[in-house]
């Protein structure tokens, strides 16, 4: 069986070369290339459709120069809805992660401060909260997809690169801040390094799956 794609052109510079890739959501299950990672997404904070997607290419456009194609896949937000969603299912991808958006009543219970943007689990999911980046493009005149799209990143980045991912500078790093959105704004993105980008490849190729079941809840422990 092959995937279903709703197909999305995008080109990026790597290693002086115009690679271009398909950014794609999927509707049903199949095999995926070895460097493609399903991000399974679970809208809980109900973030409007433009600003998800354009997110999503973002955080897209920094995976792809570690060399890796993000697919998405829309996931159910309720019990009732998971037959409704195949592709979602646990093994229907060999690599796979798991990303939750959530809204500030759901993030104020990881208790952390309101200067932080996101938080991963490890083996279990990334969380992005939502209203924090909608305040923080707002307050600095930002755009929304960037700033929600470089948080993506690197919280997927977490996901994907394991225990003790934060690095000096790139997207990893401890702490984004509004210039480093703004240079991402004028197409200056922060990225993984070459270190970052092999071991994300490496655990692709092991076949890393982070996704806890085919519903999941909203919270967890905090790395």
């Amino acid at each position: 069986m092959s995937w279903t794609y709703t197909v999305r052109q995008q080109c990026v510079l790597i290693l002086g070369l115009t690679v271009c890739s398909a950014v794609t959501r999927l509707s049903r299950a199949g095999p995926l290339d070895p460097l493609t990672l399903a991000v399974h997404v679970y809208n809980y904070a109900a973030v409007r459709a433009e600003i998800l997607v354009h997110a999503e290419q973002h955080a897209a456009e920094v995976f792809l120069r570690a060399g890796i194609i993000l697919a998405w896949i829309d996931c159910p937000l309720s019990p009732s809805e998971v037959d409704n969603y195949p592709a979602c299912k646990p093994g229907a991808a060999s690599s796979t992660a798991t990303l939750k958006t959530l809204n500030e009543t759901m993030a104020a219970g990881y208790g952390l401060p309101f200067s932080k943007y996101g938080v991963t689990i490890q083996h279990h999911a990334s969380f992005v909260f939502c209203e924090r980046a909608h305040d923080l493009a707002n307050r600095n005149d930002l755009s929304e997809p960037v700033v929600l799209g470089q948080i993506i990143a690197h919280e997927l980045g977490h996901l994907v690169l394991g225990e003790g991912a934060h690095s000096d500078s790139g997207i990893m790093k401890e702490d984004l801040y509004v210039k480093d959105f703004r240079q991402a704004e004028k197409g200056r993105p922060l990225n993984f390094s070459a270190e970052q980008a092999q071991r994300i490849q490496a655990r692709i190729l092991e076949g890393v799956a982070v996704v806890p079941s085919a519903h999941v809840g909203i919270h967890g422990h905090k790395r």
